[in-house]
């Protein structure tokens, strides 16, 4: 459902997907990306339209979690064990260098991704993939936020 600043609903349409997260792309459109029977999809909802489209066709295997680099590139976190890099111009899909996790972040404020994987976390510099950080902990990570202080 899409809403203005002063009321209430003023577009809706269906979606086909569990979702798992909806992030900005620009003025008129939003990435939505979930699962849709264990296979992850990434959409684009277009205002304009009000309708949503595939750009491109996910590996096998369920999305676990996303997060956008910025309006042309997010990092993929699948079941399968990868992170993968999408970008919308050119339209690709890539393993991220072979980076393996289940949680992904992305810190705007140092550049850098932030991963978890069972009870490990790392912090990397992107675009590059060099570790800078990381603990193990005593149990599995259930999930990552990053919070800033100011």
């Amino acid at each position: 459902v899409v809403y203005v600043n002063g009321g209430g609903a003023i577009q809706q349409t269906t979606l086909s997907i569990d979702p798992i997260t909806i992030l900005p792309r620009d003025e008129t459109t939003v990435y939505v990306a979930g699962n849709q029977s264990g296979q992850g999809k990434l959409l684009i909802y277009d205002y304009d339209l009000n309708g949503t489209w595939e750009p491109i066709a996910l590996p096998s295997g369920k999305l676990l979690s996303v997060a956008q680099i910025d309006d042309n590139t997010l990092l993929l976190a699948m079941n399968d064990g990868n992170v993968y890099k999408f970008t919308y111009s050119p339209v690709g899909v890539l393993v991220w260098n072979s980076v393996s996790a289940q949680h992904v972040r992305y810190d705007h404020a140092e550049g850098t991704v932030i991963t978890a994987e069972g009870s490990n976390v790392k912090q990397y510099d992107y675009p590059g993939t060099n570790v800078i950080d990381q603990i193990s902990l005593i149990d599995s990570v259930r999930d990552v936020e990053l919070w800033y202080n100011r």
